[in-house]
């Protein structure tokens, strides 16, 4: 799968990440994931916010603790559902994250 977004039509995704060598690329990919993505607060013992970019297929968590998780080729239906769902942590659990590819980037700062 590749990513979408203007210029990242080259950067290939798998489940099993971007690579160590490609951490500019990766960052820029946040970068634009971010910018299409509509971010929501959520109360949750680990999450801060949550957010779906349509454009890009997208779901992003950003944890309390800094960190962002890219999970990738999520429809909008599945994050309807986890938004409506009695807890974001169990959909969580239950549907998305042994399901869809994703990426972890590290709080900004931290390597």
């Amino acid at each position: 799968m590749c990513c979408v977004g203007p210029g990242f039509e080259d950067l290939v995704v798998s489940p099993a990440g971007f690579g160590d060598n490609e951490k500019e690329a990766r960052r820029d990919y946040l970068d634009y994931c971010s910018n299409t993505t509509e971010m929501v607060n959520v109360e949750n013992a680990t999450l801060a916010q949550v957010g779906h970019s349509s454009e890009t297929k997208t779901l992003t968590m950003v944890f309390k603790n800094g960190n962002t998780q890219v999970y990738f080729d999520v429809d909008d239906a599945i994050f309807q559902k986890m938004m409506t769902a009695r807890s974001i942590g169990s959909f969580l659990n239950r549907e998305v994250l042994h399901n869809y590819g994703f990426e972890m980037f590290p709080k900004q700062g931290s390597n």
